[in-house]
């Protein structure tokens, strides 16, 4: 027995005892166990050591340890207390010696001069320390390697290591945004916004949270401030509010963009902390009619059964924010009325969320229209931010009473389509148009409509003279041709402007306001008839020429026939 390391002074004897066991069990042979038991060989050396100790340091218990956690921030330690026995008495422990070091940590801890050694019997001492585990760096929850020592009379310094899994404060915060609320904000030229969000507790135990509002960003006239307390004490797991105003001046550009930030910090650690950047916009006012008409037609009979017509507008905000809108329609007609609904009620204001499109309707009930049908009639419709808000717009066009085409008649007449003697009138020259010889103008009345005319006459006047006219007796088919002559049996020389009138009785059913193109002026000159005669009467043809009574007969005549051919 090697005795050698026996401290100075401590006796070499003791008494112990030792069995060994051994079995190893091999499968499938399960009754049987066999054992190897290496030899003492030269290559093989065995043995045994065994450490006898007179002073022993408990390291596997830690019953006596106490980590107090207090709500006094920075308040929290860790009391430690084990067993230090000597066999030879606990009076040859050197008191004075006691050591207590926590391993990785600067210093071996704070312990602010409270390690000592207790009495505990004749053979046993305690020893003993507060930890202020919060008053050094770097300490969390874990496993931590606690070295206790003391030293006997003769000098020899015994220690041992004991393992202990500690729990700390940890501080730890979120921040949430209260529901309604965000990090952005608007508000009108001298205005104000209010922000709001919520600070969790997110550590393991009570904690103070301060509330610092850094506003030096902010531009002259704008203010902001913090409305609710300047602390937060949460236990842990709770949550607290904070709320912050910003206003703006008056003089506000819309647009501007202005930042505040807002710092909360863990009392118990400055490390843990959160800023919050709170955006302020002025806001910008705008409205725009989307996709709006050129102009409406109307049916007459697409009025409903009170005489009211309905079409829808779409109003959109094109400003930086909610904002509402004043609405105001008219028309050019005082004796027609207009009104605007949404969703069946008449509103006079319109609340239009921020980038979004709301369609309104337009009730209209126009009245004594049947003289106008045809006719233009300017609506208005105006939208208006209300106060402080500055966006406007305005959709104006044009209304028409119109009975469609399908279901009318619509005579007119052209100067284009117009041929006299065979020819359009602006390739006529001088000598086409001769006084000695009847004129005849070839017309092409048209109806424009859907709806058959019935008879109607055709008149070419010179002057307040009419001068030939025709019967349309089969009327026109719906948007038909008629073709029409007329002459003029003895035209006069000169310059003259022939009128022509269809359908000067207005025997069709005919809107008024389609009668502007039923008539035509066509300015002619004529040129005067020539004769030749010979200086004797020997050079005449033998044969006698038709007078011109006898000519103009011929022509009337076959005028006659023509008409009735058609």
């Amino acid at each position: 027995m090697d005795k050698s390391e026996f401290p100075n002074g401590v006796p070499p004897y003791t008494t112990f005892g030792m069995t060994l066991e051994t079995s190893i069990r091999w499968a499938p042979d399960t009754q049987n166990n066999t054992a190897w038991v290496k030899g003492d060989s030269p290559d093989f050396d065995s043995s045994l050591t065994i450490n006898f100790r007179h002073v022993d340091i408990a390291d596997d218990y830690t019953g006596y340890f106490s980590n107090d956690r207090v709500d006094e921030v920075g308040g929290d330690s860790l009391f430690i207390k084990v067993n230090v026995t000597n066999a030879l008495g606990a009076d040859n422990l050197d008191t004075s010696s006691v050591s207590i070091a926590i391993q990785g940590v600067a210093g071996g801890g704070t312990f602010k001069d409270s390690v000592i050694a207790k009495d505990k019997h004749t053979y046993a001492k305690y020893v003993q320390g507060t930890w202020w585990y919060q008053e050094d760096q770097g300490v969390f929850s874990g496993a931590y390697s606690i070295e206790m020592s003391i030293k006997d009379i003769w000098g020899n310094e015994w220690s041992a290591q004991i393992t202990y899994e500690l729990v700390v404060d940890e501080y730890g915060l979120e921040i949430e945004f209260s529901e309604g609320y965000s990090s952005t904000g608007q508000l009108p030229k001298g205005g104000k916004v209010t922000y709001e969000f919520i600070v969790h507790n997110r550590g393991n135990t009570r904690d103070i949270f301060e509330i610092e509002l850094d506003d030096s960003d902010l531009p002259s006239g704008w203010e902001a401030n913090i409305l609710s307390q300047s602390t937060l004490d949460l236990p842990e797991g709770l949550f607290g509010y904070v709320q912050v105003s910003v206003e703006a001046p008056v003089s506000a550009s819309g647009g501007s963009d202005e930042r505040i930030t807002v710092t909360v910090t863990s009392s118990g650690n400055s490390n843990v902390n959160e800023e919050v950047r709170l955006e302020t916009t002025v806001r910008i006012y705008g409205v725009a009619f989307v996709s709006p008409p050129d102009e409406i037609t109307i049916d007459p009979e697409d009025l409903d059964i009170d005489g009211y017509y309905r079409f829808s507008v779409n109003i959109r905000n094109t400003g930086s924010d909610k904002d509402t809108y004043k609405l105001d329609a008219t028309t050019a007609r005082s004796d027609w009325t207009v009104r605007v609904e949404l969703g069946g009620n008449e509103i006079e204001a319109l609340t239009v969320d921020k980038s979004r499109t709301e369609q309104v309707d337009i009730i209209l009930r126009p009245v004594n229209y049947e003289d106008s049908l045809g006719d233009s009639v300017g609506f208005l419709l105006t939208a208006d931010s209300v106060s402080p808000g500055d966006g406007s717009a305005s959709l104006s066009f044009d209304l028409f009473m119109e009975i469609p085409l399908d279901r009318i008649t619509d005579l007119s007449v052209s100067v284009d389509d117009v041929l006299i003697n065979g020819k359009p009138q602006m390739s006529l020259t001088a000598e086409d148009l001769n006084s000695a010889e009847p004129i005849q103008f070839q017309i092409n009345i048209h109806n424009n409509g859907g709806k058959a005319t019935g008879p109607f006459g055709v008149k070419l006047y010179l002057g307040q003279l009419v001068i030939d006219e025709y019967r349309v007796s089969q009327g026109i088919s719906g948007f038909g041709v008629e073709p029409v002559l007329l002459n003029w049996a003895t035209p006069s020389p000169g310059s003259s402007t022939l009128k022509i009138f269809v359908d000067f009785e207005q025997e069709v059913d005919e809107l008024n306001s389609n009668r502007a193109d039923n008539s035509l002026s066509l300015p002619i000159f004529v040129s005067e008839k020539t004769t030749t005669s010979g200086d004797n009467d020997e050079d005449a043809p033998l044969l006698i020429g038709p007078s011109p009574i006898i000519t103009f007969l011929i022509l009337m005549t076959l005028s006659v026939i023509y008409r009735r051919k058609a």
